[in-house]
């Protein structure tokens, strides 16, 4: 999985996030539409998330050994089409994490505290680790949009994968996210890039994905093998 990258790539996507910031809209170029999901549905309608502030602290990391990392230059999602009356079903619900976070606590990932500022982020164990928070009904769910962690400049998370299932022990689930290209996480090889962290968090289609549970995995980052987490919305209406 080692293939190296130049920290070029790394500075310039970290450039286009700084450049973007707070705008409603950006050009969508290589797959990072600044709005999208349902673009032809009655029943959606324009969300413009909210986003911290920018950190960008400290000097920046190359990227390397990240084969799927996210071309320089493509534009956050800064807004969705949401199936009108969504919310942020996962605001205050509770998080399941097998183990005790070495920094901070499990359930401020669902807080509604995006900062990256010490403080706001949970730091879990080394290796590959996840998270699942319980929705408490079943819901029918536009979109997942993550922070990890945004203090640190350069930093990209390994082998994220999003997966939605009725069933608490996910016997059967949907994934909507995989960037694990080597199947190390043993979970199937996915597609989707790896990406730079800021501000704007990822934002994930979950194409109307039914489900109680939404679990999150990860397994390292391309500094340490600790895991982070700011903050995790689910954005979704009852399931019908």
């Amino acid at each position: 999985m080692i293939k190296k990258l130049t920290s070029v790539s790394s500075l310039a996507a970290i450039v286009a996030g700084v450049l973007c910031f707070g705008l409603t809209s950006c050009d969508n170029k290589g797959g990072g539409s600044a709005s999208g999901g349902g673009a032809g549905d009655a029943n959606k309608e324009d969300h413009a998330f909210e986003f911290p502030k920018p950190e960008f602290a400290g000097t920046p990391i190359p990227a390397q050994g990240i084969p799927n990392l996210e071309p320089a230059g493509t534009p956050p999602k800064l807004k969705w089409k949401l199936t009108k009356g969504a919310t942020n079903l996962a605001k205050g619900k509770p998080v399941e994490y097998k183990g005790s976070p070495s920094i901070g606590e499990a359930k401020q990932i669902t807080d509604g505290d995006k900062a990256g500022q010490d403080g706001s982020f949970v730091e879990l164990g080394i290796g590959l680790e996840s998270i699942t928070i319980d929705l408490g009904a079943s819901a029918s769910i536009d979109a997942v949009l993550v922070w990890h962690t945004h203090k640190q400049t350069g930093l990209v998370m390994k082998d994220v994968i999003v997966e939605i299932s009725d069933d608490a022990a996910f016997t059967t689930s949907k994934q909507i996210y995989n960037c694990d290209d080597d199947n190390s996480a043993g979970k199937g090889a996915g597609k989707d890039y790896s990406w730079v962290q800021t501000n704007h968090g990822r934002l994930m289609d979950a194409k109307g994905a039914k489900g109680r549970y939404v679990r999150l995995w990860s397994n390292g980052n391309n500094v340490d093998e600790l895991n982070r987490y700011t903050e995790v919305e689910v954005w979704g209406t009852a399931a019908k």
